[in-house]
């Protein structure tokens, strides 16, 4: 055999491979210019209307280990009607009294950020926001609601996952410029047509629950890992995973 012939075949072999492994990972990165010039061109191709901040810059983030929070609705009800704070009608007042609430109820972690205050149709009509956020980034689908209804504690709406810790490992991940373009496709893909407009992109900790079974509806502990929030089309969320996965 000659030998010289045999290196150079498993030389081609190889490079033959490492292409269809990058084409598989789907790893789509624009290289732009000063100006964009190329990917403007992109979204303009593909009727798409971006007002989000773009990079091409990314950061490897490790996963997140989280505990699930059940709560007793029964309990809870009647936990509330102990606290008993009335005559709520001012948002100053609404989102004190929502502080001493999940504090008497033992909600308030340090992982609890005040999100927003929505004021809804009537007098002393409040929804009170919290959102679980780990080192800056929002844990998505991890909320809670007081609500606050003709100056009264009505309810608190609550799905929360708490951080225990990180993966091991920080992971390359995806810039938001790569998962625009990766939305774009998906939203082609499922053939979506006419114009998308993009109102934000942030990066968020993502639980992906599409493939658990309802048999494992409740879960105690998973993993969470990074991923690009787009809010599209006035509302509408997609969520693309940051990590590139090999």
């Amino acid at each position: 055999m000659n030998w010289s012939r045999g290196k150079n075949i498993i030389i081609l072999v190889l490079a033959a491979t490492n292409i269809i492994l990058l084409y598989m990972c789907n790893v789509v990165e624009f290289k732009m210019d000063d100006n964009s010039k190329s990917f403007n061109e992109y979204l303009k191709s593909q009727s798409v209307y971006l007002k989000a901040d773009i990079s091409s810059q990314s950061v490897p983030r490790a996963s997140l280990f989280v505990s699930c929070e059940y709560t007793d609705e029964e309990e809870l009800k009647e936990r509330i009607k102990m606290f008993d704070k009335k005559n709520i009608y001012n948002k100053i007042k609404a989102e004190k009294t929502a502080d001493e609430l999940i504090s008497f109820l033992g909600y308030k972690t340090i992982s609890c950020k005040k999100d927003k205050t929505v004021k809804i149709d009537g007098k002393g009509n409040f929804n009170i926001i919290y959102k679980s956020v780990y080192s800056g980034i929002r844990l998505e689908e991890s909320y809670m609601i007081v609500k606050i209804r003709s100056g009264t504690i009505e309810s608190v709406e609550r799905k929360w996952l708490e951080p225990i810790r990180e993966g091991e490992t920080k992971i390359k991940t995806i810039s938001n410029l790569t998962a625009v373009v990766r939305f774009i496709e998906k939203q082609r893909n499922n053939k979506m047509e006419g114009k998308l407009y993009i109102d934000d992109i942030k990066q968020v900790y993502w639980l992906d629950e599409s493939n658990r079974a309802k048999s494992e509806a409740r879960f105690t502990e998973d993993t969470m890992v990074p991923a690009w929030e787009i809010s599209y089309n006035g509302g509408k969320k997609e969520y693309i995973e940051a990590y590139v996965r090999r």
